[in-house]
C-alpha cells in the first residue's frame, strides 16, 4: 500500500513532464486537486465507512481496505494509459480517492488488534514500517526500474515502471480480505486477553 503510494506521487510529476510534456507549475495544481485533495477526501470517507459498517460486521475494517486497493490499479493505469488528458485525469481523482479510503482500515486493525498497552508501539512500528517501505524503497524501486527499461522505452519507460507499481495494490488489498478470515476470532481473543488483564 505504501509502496504504490509514495512510489507513484513522488515520480508523477517525472511522468507529466516526460510523457505529456506539462510544465512544474501545471504539474503542482493538476496533483494538489487531483490526487492530494481527493486522497484527502478518501481517508475521510474510508474512515466514515470504516466506523459505520464495522458496528454491524468488524470483518468490514479490513474489507474497506481490501476493496478499495484492488479498485485503485484500473484508474491507476487509466491514469497513465489515457493519452487524451481528460480521460486521465478523470481516473487519476478516483485512484487517489480509492488509496485514501483504504488507509483508516490499516490503522484501525492495528489499534484493535494491539493490547491496550502497546497501542503506542504498535502505532509507532506501523508508521516505521510504512517510511521504509513507502518513503524508502517505494521511490528507488521505481527509479531503478525506469533506469533498466530507459535505453530500450525513452520516456515511456516511466509509464511502464509505474504501472508495475500501480498493480502492487491488488496484493494488498488481497492481504487485507484474506485477514477477514480470523478478525473476528483475532479481535475476540484480543477482549478475552484485556479482561484477563484487568
Amino acid at each position: 500500500h505504501s509502496f504504490a503510494f509514495t512510489g507513484s506521487l513522488i515520480w508523477y510529476p517525472a511522468f507529466l513532464t516526460r510523457v505529456h510534456g506539462f510544465e512544474s507549475g501545471a504539474i503542482g495544481t493538476l496533483l494538489a486537486f487531483g490526487s492530494s485533495l481527493p486522497t484527502a477526501l478518501g481517508i475521510v470517507l474510508g474512515g466514515m465507512a470504516t466506523d459505520r459498517l464495522q458496528r454491524r460486521d468488524p470483518r468490514w475494517i479490513t474489507r474497506v481496505a481490501g476493496v478499495t486497493m484492488i479498485a485503485y490499479a484500473p484508474f491507476a493505469l487509466g491514469f497513465l494509459y489515457f493519452e487524451a488528458w481528460p480521460l486521465a485525469l478523470a481516473n487519476l481523482v478516483p485512484a487517489a480517492l480509492m488509496m485514501g479510503m483504504s488507509v483508516p482500515g490499516m490503522h484501525v486493525a492495528t489499534q484493535a488488534l494491539a493490547p491496550a498497552h502497546l497501542r503506542a508501539l504498535a502505532s509507532a512500528v506501523t508508521l516505521l514500517v510504512l517510511s521504509v517501505v513507502g518513503s524508502g524503497l517505494g521511490p528507488f524501486a521505481v527509479g531503478v526500474m525506469n533506469d533498466l527499461l530507459a535505453d530500450r522505452l525513452g520516456d515511456e519507460a516511466v509509464r511502464y515502471t509505474l504501472s508495475i507499481v500501480g498493480l502492487t495494490p491488488v496484493w494488498s488489498g488481497v492481504h487485507y480480505l484474506l485477514a477477514e478470515r480470523t478478525l473476528v476470532r483475532d479481535l475476540a481473543h484480543r477482549a478475552a486477553h484485556d479482561a484477563d488483564a484487568s
